[in-house]
């Protein structure tokens, strides 16, 4: 197996996420590193 070989991968399937508190509440913000594209999930229980 050729491990220097760089796989093709899509971009749509990159993403990076960031945990922040606001005003005391956890905030995931997700976005997709390819096109920009973000969402934010607020209130998360963890």
């Amino acid at each position: 197996m050729d491990y220097n070989k760089i796989e093709d991968t899509n971009d749509l399937y990159s993403w990076s996420a960031h945990l922040v508190v606001v005003n005391r509440r956890k905030v995931l913000v997700v976005v997709n590193d390819s096109n920009r594209f973000g969402f934010v999930l607020s209130g998360l229980k963890a």
